[in-house]
């Protein structure tokens, strides 16, 4: 959901600005926020797909590998950002910095409740998935 809903604010950039109140603005920007949610949209998914195929015996460091992998690019994302938000001062107009940070500040808002629950939910995940063991049907007949 929060991936939805920042590409639709990506799209419908007008709108966004309306309601954040910067009717000046009429540049259109792709905010690094987007490139964080489809990054981490994509590696939801891979920790997904890996818990639903891996069964093997090393479940545990699995677990711990992916809550590493994750911490890092939460941790790394703030200080691109903040690179990104420099290059782009420098690069582009105050209209382009303003607009970015607009769009930027309006996804924030609207996607925040997601990615709180879906943090919740990965490490319920990871923790069920590095905790339990694996039972074929053979073993349990």
């Amino acid at each position: 959901f929060a991936l939805v809903t920042d590409l639709f604010s990506v799209v419908f950039q007008g709108s966004v600005y309306d309601i954040m109140g910067a009717l000046f603005l009429n540049t259109t920007v792709f905010p690094f926020t987007s490139i964080h949610h489809i990054v981490m949209f994509i590696i939801l998914t891979a920790f997904m797909l890996i818990m639903f195929r891996y069964k093997g015996t090393n479940r545990r460091i699995v677990g711990i590998v992916m809550i590493v992998l994750y911490a890092v690019i939460n941790i790394v994302s703030p200080y691109m950002k903040m690179t990104n938000t420099f290059f782009i001062a420098g690069a582009y107009s105050e209209e382009h910095l303003a607009a970015t940070n607009t769009l930027e500040t309006f996804i924030s808002l609207a996607t925040s409740p997601f990615t709180v629950v879906s943090t919740i939910l990965i490490f319920i995940a990871i923790g069920r998935y590095g905790i339990t063991e694996y039972k074929n049907k053979e073993e349990t007949e």
